[in-house]
C-alpha cells in the first residue's frame, strides 16, 4: 500500500462527489488579483442553474476604487464578472471581504486573494458565514518569535530526536562529535523541508521514527555487549544525523509554508525557525550532559554502571515501542516506504548488507560514483528512457545480489563496488519509471524513494558490518536466499501477465512459444555441467566448485519471454474460443488495440490497430475510441490506456469458422490513467456489447463492434 493511495480515494470520493450533486454544490469564485502594483483584477463566478444565476454579490471594501466598466460574461452553466480595482495592497490589512445573497443557499464561494509580494489569502465563505476579514501583517517581533519557539518547540516535542540525542550523549566521550551530529541533523532537517515545501521530496511521516528507533537500538544493543562508551558505532555519525534530518524534513514535520506572508516574511520566518531548531537541539544536548554529570557528581561508582544500564535498557525499549507503534499504524492506511516497487528496497538492504557483511569500505571518491550511478538511474526512469531487457534485468541483478550474499566467494572490493553500482542502476531505472508512470508528483516520490533506500542501506551496512562476520555462514546465507526467493517470485508473477497477455492468444490461433534463448542456455549448461574425473577420486583430489552451469540455468529461468519465437502447433484444429481461453483472448485483442491510443505517431497508431482491427473498421474505431477515452479531461490533459479486462462473457458463441468469424456478447472495462500537470489519477470507462472475432494473416481480429452501452468511473489505483 503506497503512501499515495489515500490521496487517491480522496481525490476520487471528491470528485464523486462533485458529480453527482453538480447542481446544488457547484462552488462559486472571487478571485482578486495584484496584477500591477496597486491594481487589482477582481473575477467573479456563479453557478447558473435551470438557465437562472443566483442573485448573490460581492461586497468589497471601500478602499478598493473602480476603474473602467465591468465585463460580464455568461454560458449556459456559469456567469461571470470581471473588474478592474485600485488600492494600496498595505491598506487591505484588517478589511472586510464578504459576499450577500447566500443565505437560503447551499452554495459555497471560495475566495483567494494573492499580491504581488507573494501573500495568499484563502478562505471558504458559506452562507452562515460568508464574511473573511484579512489579517494583519506580522511584526517582526512577532514573526521572530513565533519562529524561533516554533522551531524548539518541534525538536523538543518529538520524542525520537529526544532519544537519540539523550542516548548519543549518554555514550559519546567526543563532544566535537555531538556537536557535528546536532549540527547535521538541523541541516538536513532544513534542507528535507525545503525540498518538500517545494514538492521536490515527500516521505512517510512515519520512516523517519522507524530509522531513529533502529539508530538508538543498534547503540543501545552494542553497548550493553561490550561495554562501550562510544558512539561511533554509527560512524560517520554525521551522515547518520544528516540522514535523519533529511527524513524528517522530507516527511513534512515542520514548519508550515505561510502562505498569508509576504516573501521577506517567509524568509524571516524561515530563518527564526531553522535557529529555534538549533535552539531546540542544543537545549536536549545541554540537558543530558547536566544530567549525565549530576549523575556521575551524586551516584557512587557502582551506581554509576547500574543507572548507566538502566538508561540504555530503558531507551531501548522506548526505541522497540516507538518502531512498533509506528508499524502499527500501516495497519490502518498509508505506507512505511514511498510507492516505488519492492524490489528497490529489497535492493537497498541486500546491498547494504554485502558491503557490511564483505568489510567493503567505500571512500568518498566510491560514494561520489554510487550516487552519482543512483542518480543516473532516477534520470533515465524520469526521463521514459528504457534499459535492455526491462524487468528481466532488475529481476536477475536482484537474484545475483542474493547470490553474492549467499556465496562469500564474490566479497571482494573491486567484485562489490561495481555490481552495486550496476545492480542500484537498474533498481533506480526500474523505480523511477514505475513512480513516473503510476504516482502523482513523480519528482517528489523518486527523490523520497530515493532518501528511503538510503537510509535502508546504510542501516543494513551498519546492522552487518557489527559482529556480522563472527555470525557464521547464516549471516550471509539466509538474506542471500530471501533475495533469490523474491526474484524468483517477481519474475514468475511477469510470467503470468506474458501468459495471459499473450501466450494464450497465440494458443488459441494455433501457435506455441518456444523459448529458444532458454533452451540455448539449457544446453549450454548441460555441456559445461561439472564432472567428477576418476583420476581425481583416486587420488582424493578436491577442486572448488564450479557454479557456471547453475548460472546457465538461472538464466534460462529468467528469460523464458525473451528469446521465444511463434512456431505453428501442427496438432491444432481450428474452432471457436470458448470458455476461458474465450476471455484471454477476447483481453488480449482488445487491449492491443486500446494501447495503441498510447502512441503519438499516427502512422504506428494506424499500424498498429490493423494488427487487432480489420481494415473496414480502422477509421471507425479510431475517431470513436478516442473520443471515448479523452472525453471529459481538462485541456492539456495526458490520457494513457493501463490495461483491459473482460468483465463477463456469455457462453453462447455465434459463427461457424474462423474465416467468417465468431460473436461474442460481453462487457469489458478499459483501465485508463489521466495526467494533469503533476496530478495522477485512474478511471475506468465500463463497455457493453457485442463483437466478432475473426481470424486474418494467422492474428484475430475485430471484425464488427457494436456497443450497447458506456459508463465510467473514477477509481483509485490501487483498485485497477
Amino acid at each position: 500500500m503506497s503512501f499515495a493511495r489515500p490521496v487517491l480515494i480522496l481525490g476520487a470520493l471528491a470528485v464523486v462527489f462533485r458529480v453527482s450533486a453538480a447542481d446544488t454544490v457547484f462552488p462559486a469564485r472571487l478571485e482578486i488579483k495584484e496584477a500591477e502594483p496597486g491594481l487589482f483584477e477582481v473575477s467573479f463566478n456563479l453557478p447558473v442553474i435551470n438557465d437562472a444565476r443566483l442573485r448573490a454579490e460581492p461586497v468589497l471594501p471601500d478602499v478598493f476604487r473602480e476603474v473602467g466598466e465591468p465585463r460580464i460574461t455568461r454560458t449556459q452553466v456559469e456567469y461571470n464578472e470581471f473588474r478592474l480595482m485600485r488600492c494600496a495592497p498595505e491598506s487591505l490589512f484588517g478589511q472586510r471581504v464578504a459576499v450577500q445573497g447566500l443565505i437560503g443557499t447551499q452554495i459555497d464561494v471560495v475566495f483567494t486573494l494573492t499580491t504581488l509580494d507573494g501573500r495568499l489569502f484563502t478562505a471558504t465563505l458559506k452562507p452562515a458565514r460568508a464574511a473573511y476579514v484579512i489579517p494583519e501583517a506580522p511584526s517582526f517581533l512577532e514573526l521572530a518569535q513565533e519562529g524561533l519557539f516554533g522551531g524548539a518547540r518541534e525538536i523538543v516535542r518529538r520524542p525520537a530526536i529526544v532519544l537519540l540525542v539523550f542516548t548519543l550523549v549518554a555514550l559519546s566521550g567526543r563532544r566535537r562529535a555531538m556537536v557535528w551530529a546536532g549540527l547535521s541533523i538541523v541541516i538536513g532537517g532544513i534542507t528535507g523541508q525545503i525540498l518538500q515545501l517545494s514538492r521536490w521530496m515527500e516521505v512517510p511521516y512515519q520512516l523517519p521514527v522507524i530509522f531513529s528507533s533502529a539508530c538508538v537500538l543498534m547503540l543501545v544493543v552494542a553497548a550493553l555487549g561490550d561495554r562501550q562508551t562510544s558512539a561511533e558505532r554509527l560512524s560517520p555519525i554525521w551522515l547518520t544525523c544528516g540522514l535523519l534530518g533529511l527524513l524528517f524534513g522530507g516527511a513534512g514535520i515542520g514548519m508550515t509554508a505561510g502562505e498569508y506572508l509576504s516573501r521577506s516574511e517567509r524568509m524571516l520566518a524561515f530563518t527564526m525557525y531553522t535557529g529555534g531548531i538549533a535552539a531546540g537541539i542544543l537545549l536536549l544536548g545541554m540537558v543530558a550532559t547536566e544530567a549525565q554529570a549530576i549523575i556521575r557528581a551524586f551516584a557512587p561508582e557502582r551506581r554509576r554502571a547500574l543507572a548507566y544500564r538502566a538508561f540504555l535498557a530503558g531507551a531501548g525499549t522506548v526505541a522497540v515501542a516507538m518502531a512498533f507503534h509506528q508499524l502499527s499504524s500501516l495497519l490502518f492506511g498509508g505506507g512505511l516506504f514511498p510507492g516505488a516497487p519492492a524490489e528497490i528496497y529489497l535492493a537497498a538492504a541486500g546491498v547494504g548488507m554485502w558491503w557490511g557483511l564483505s568489510g567493503t569500505r567505500v571512500g568518498w571518491r566510491g560514494g561520489l560514483a554510487l550516487l552519482s550511478t543512483v542518480a543516473a538511474g532516477l534520470l533515465l526512469g524520469l526521463s521514459g528512457i528504457s534499459l535492455p531487457f526491462g524487468s528481466m534485468s532488475v529481476h536477475a541483478s536482484l537474484f545475483f545480489l542474493g547470490l553474492a550474499l549467499f556465496q562469500p566467494r564474490f566479497d571482494r572490493t573491486l567484485v562489490v563496488i561495481p555490481v552495486s553500482a550496476i545492480i542500484l542502476l537498474v533498481q533506480a531505472w526500474y523505480a523511477a519509471s514505475f513512480i513516473a508512470e503510476n504516482l502523482s508528483y513523480p519528482i517528489a516520490v523518486t527523490t523520497g524513494t530515493a532518501l528511503a533506500t538510503g537510509a535502508i542501506a546504510w542501516i543494513s551496512r551498519l546492522l552487518s558490518s557489527r559482529g556480522g562476520m563472527e555470525a557464521g555462514p547464516l549471516a550471509y546465507k539466509v538474506p542471500g536466499i530471501v533475495l533469490m526467493a523474491a526474484a524468483v517470485v517477481f519474475r514468475t508473477v511477469d510470467y503470468v501477465e506474458w501468459i495471459r497477455s499473450s501466450v494464450v492468444g497465440d494458443i488459441a490461433l494455433g501457435f506455441v512459444p518456444v523459448p529458444l534463448l532458454s533452451l540455448a542456455l539449457v544446453a549450454l549448461a548441460l555441456i559445461l555441467w561439472p564432472r567428477r574425473r576418476r583420476l581425481q577420486q583416486m587420488l582424493g583430489l578436491r577442486t572448488r566448485q564450479r557454479m557456471i552451469h547453475w548460472i546457465l540455468l538461472v538464466a534460462a529461468t529468467f528469460t523464458l519471454s525473451i528469446g521465444a519465437v511463434r512456431a505453428r502447433n501442427v496438432f491444432f484444429t481450428p474452432e471457436a474460443p470458448r470458455g476461458e481461453v474465450a476471455r484471454r483472448t477476447l483481453e488480449q485483442v482488445l487491449g492491443a488495440t486500446y494501447t495503441a491510443f498510447n502512441l503519438t505517431d499516427e502512422d504506428e497508431l494506424y499500424r498498429r490497430l490493423s494488427q487487432s482491427v480489420t481494415g473496414e473498421l480502422v477509421a471507425d474505431i479510431y475517431l470513436d475510441s478516442r473520443r471515448k477515452l479523452t472525453s471529459g479531461v481538462r485541456q492539456g490533459a495526458e490520457v494513457t490506456v493501463r490495461g483491459v479486462e473482460v468483465v463477463s462473457l456469455e457462453e453462447g458463441v455465434g459463427g461457424t469458422n474462423p474465416i467468417q468469424g465468431y460473436t461474442y456478447q460481453c462487457t469489458w472495462a478499459v483501465t485508463a490513467r489521466v495526467t494533469h500537470l503533476q496530478h495522477v489519477h485512474y478511471r475506468r470507462n465500463f463497455y457493453t456489447g457485442t463483437i466478432l472475432l475473426r481470424r486474418s494473416d494467422d492474428r484475430w481480429k475485430i471484425d464488427r463492434l457494436a456497443l450497447q452501452s458506456e459508463e465510467r468511473v473514477i477509481i483509485p489505483w490501487s483498485a485497477s
